[in-house]
């Protein structure tokens, strides 16, 4: 943003410091843009274009308009159509993560960020927070050359929780202390499930899965899990 304020005044003597920047946000982001005046946003346009579009006979108006109205529709999918997860896409994903970071911590214990995660089947919208680092993973007895972070994160329909490795682990002390996690997990919430496991730096140790009715649910008894497992697990080495 700081080069397309400063490129705006090359062409004549003007100041940057008077160069206004407004920046038109389309799609929700998880952290807001740096050195912005005015933020313009999606339901912005819409208020602003609605009065003339039964009006007008111009087809890029319009088009625009509803291209703008279906992005609308799909980010708050997670409201109108709460139990039709089937039907939600990134845009409606990325709606219900940005409702859950403005809230911060009235609806989770800690605040989360979230972004897009790009993999060979198709990719997906994650939020992750409760992050259990070096300190609590000392109490659960886990070395800190194996693993680094413990975290939850909400991927699609499914609440995750997730771990990450040393870059320098030994893979079999991984594969056991992802084993234990899940074990114990599964032990405390007859729901929590298994994914195929697949070694990487970030790795799943299993999920619930959620909707739209049951998101707060399913993040209080995540949350009440990560507790737990800070007073109750211990590492086998």
């Amino acid at each position: 943003m700081m080069f397309y304020k400063c490129s705006a005044g090359l062409d004549e003597v003007i100041d940057e410091q008077d160069v206004i920047c407004v920046y038109y946000k389309i799609i929700e982001q998880s952290a807001e843009e740096n050195n912005v005046d005015v933020e313009f946003g999606r339901t912005d346009m819409i208020g602003l274009m609605d009065p003339y579009y039964e009006e007008t006979g111009n087809a890029i108006f319009r088009d625009y308009y509803d291209h703008l109205k279906h992005v609308e529709e799909e980010v708050n999918l997670y409201i109108t159509e709460p139990h039709n997860v089937q039907k939600w896409s990134s845009l409606t994903y990325a709606g219900l993560f940005k409702h859950l970071q403005d809230a911060g911590t009235e609806l989770t214990k800690r605040e989360g960020s979230f972004h897009y995660v790009s993999n060979p089947t198709g990719g997906f919208m994650c939020f992750l927070w409760d992050c259990l680092a070096a300190e609590e993973l000392e109490k659960m007895g886990i070395r800190p050359d194996t693993g680094r972070y413990i975290y939850l994160q909400l991927e699609n329909n499914q609440l995750a929780v997730k771990l990450e490795a040393n870059e320098d682990a030994e893979r079999d002390k991984v594969r056991e202390l992802r084993r234990q996690l899940f074990e114990y997990c599964r032990r405390k919430n007859s729901d929590f499930r298994k994914k195929t496991f697949r070694y990487g730096r970030w790795m799943t140790v299993g999920y619930i899965e959620y909707d739209g009715a049951d998101y707060l649910a399913a993040i209080k008894k995540m949350e009440k899990l990560m507790d737990d497992m800070v007073r109750e697990f211990r590492c086998v080495q």
